[in-house]
């Protein structure tokens, strides 16, 4: 049985933006690698629904450097590739994938979060 020490890490933010960005850093780091501009979209997505009619308005007009609907399309192509958003099974529409959402959920309904992050050593 792998014995595990918990290390506390504390890191502060100012507000659900600052939140959302540290968090997907911590992803970024971890799981799958994310560019600037891949935090900066998710950052919407878990601010805003986006399946709303309005999404790619409020992506454009966020100044990140998308500038028109097939920008916000393309840029979604690229966290589809990544398995970052996925397409809903039987709706018609896209979802986070599951680690996304579940932290999008811990950001929605706490103002504070603890990490527990396992690290285990592969014998070779």
């Amino acid at each position: 049985m792998a014995q595990y020490r918990t290390l506390p890490f504390f890191l502060n933010y100012t507000d659900k933006v600052d939140l959302i960005q540290k968090l997907l850093e911590i992803y970024s780091a971890t799981t799958t690698h994310l560019t600037q501009r891949d935090i900066d979209l998710l950052t919407l997505c878990f601010l805003y629904d986006i399946n709303a009619k309005d999404f790619k308005d409020r992506v454009i007009s966020a100044n990140l450097g998308i500038k028109t609907h097939q920008n916000v399309t393309t840029m979604f192509s690229r966290l589809k590739k990544k398995g970052l958003v996925i397409k809903h099974s039987v709706k018609n529409r896209k979802d986070l994938n599951p680690d996304l959402e579940k932290l999008k959920e811990a950001i929605d309904m706490h103002p504070n979060i603890a990490i527990q992050m396992m690290y285990t050593k592969n014998d070779v």
